[in-house]
């Protein structure tokens, strides 16, 4: 096998069934959809920050991260921390719906009278896969990915009314008001330059999309016509196949910006020591991972399963902490003013500091 190939296909494993996700792992579970999860009961008052995985992996990715987290006193007497866990093959539209029904969901059961302000702070983390999902919690879809789908009005669809409703639901969507800030941990915003056959052979043992989703595509393919949609919805695309690098999706979901009322932050991985813009995380470039606007960029050296490094995990905290000490006012308002930084970590950073993250 060239080396080329080893590298490619290494790197494919690494990103579908790494930290005991699916078969390569061992417990075959990481691609059930398991929804919003708090790791410890509801508590009032605090900030949830929900962190979402990325592409064959599980909400047990987040176990390192929360742990230290919940170290530091400040921390834990200021936030809650849930997980979401969702079928990472399927369409990533698809999973961001789910993600945006479990968060209504869950201002439903727990604050029904709207009266706990702590949800109108909320955090979203996403690693990978993970940060495209809470990306789309602060975003106005508008027409653009319908226009994607279909040279035709959405008006024109005909078919059954809930697959007519699911799809408008998936398609369309405003950014959440409860969300005000981001944290993006090796984001894909533009995709991945892996060779796509290769990650549909390695990452096929694992796909299974959504059944009520295939029977709603089958459907409405069938009352429309396949000349009513655009060749790229003709097929149902799994989420390895929308992951393809500057996939028009997520051409779209980048050029539909941020809701500007909330702050983002970028940590990114570069394999090389020091890491510098322009690398990659082995499966991640830079160029896919930057997004402009960030009120902060962080450079770590390391590869695409981050997460759990300690420097990431320091600069989560130091997020968090900034957002806790920021006035309620500047929290619902949007980012600062700052200028936006990008600087790089040094393994000093690291070190453990007695005051917690400053």
């Amino acid at each position: 096998m060239r080396p080329r190939i080893v590298w490619v296909t290494a790197a494919a494993i690494s990103l579908i069934s790494a930290l005991g996700a699916g078969p390569a792992g061992g417990d075959g579970q990481a691609d059930q959809p398991a929804g919003l999860v708090l790791a410890r009961p509801y508590s009032r008052g605090k900030i949830p920050v929900i962190l979402i995985h990325g592409l064959g992996s599980s909400p047990r990715s987040w176990a390192p991260m929360i742990e230290a987290l919940e170290a530091d006193p400040s921390l834990r007497e200021g936030y809650q921390f849930w997980t979401f866990g969702y079928a990472t093959c399927a369409p990533i539209l698809y999973s961001a719906h789910l993600l945006r029904q479990d968060l209504h969901a869950a201002r439903g059961r727990l604050d029904p009278d709207r009266t706990d302000c702590a949800f109108d702070h909320m955090i979203l983390i996403g690693h990978s896969m993970g940060g495209l999902l809470a990306k789309m919690m602060a975003q106005d879809s508008r027409s653009y990915l319908w226009e994607l789908r279909s040279p035709q009005q959405f008006e024109e669809l005909v078919g059954p009314p809930e697959d007519r409703d699911l799809l408008r639901q998936v398609v369309f969507f405003k950014s959440q008001p409860e969300v005000r800030r981001l944290i993006f941990i090796a984001t894909p915003h533009r995709g991945s330059r892996l060779d796509r056959g290769i990650i549909r052979r390695v990452g096929g043992r694992l796909c299974r999309l959504p059944e009520p989703l295939k029977q709603a595509h089958q459907r409405l393919l069938a009352s429309n016509g396949p000349a009513f949609f655009t060749p790229m919805i003709r097929r149902l695309p799994t989420s390895i196949d929308q992951l393809a690098w500057e996939y028009p999706e997520l051409q779209a979901l980048v050029a539909l910006g941020i809701d500007p009322g909330v702050t983002y932050h970028s940590i990114i991985a570069d394999l090389r020591d020091p890491p510098l813009a322009g690398g990659t995380d082995g499966v991640i470039p830079y160029a896919s991972a930057h997004l402009d606007g960030a009120s902060s960029e962080l450079l770590v050296h390391g590869g695409h399963l981050c997460q759990a490094h300690p420097l990431v995990i320091r600069e989560v905290g130091r997020i968090l902490t900034e957002h806790l000490r920021l006035p309620v006012a500047t929290r619902l308002g949007g980012r600062p003013q700052d200028v936006s930084s990008r600087y790089r970590a040094s393994h000093e950073a690291a070190r453990p500091c007695a005051a917690g993250f400053p």
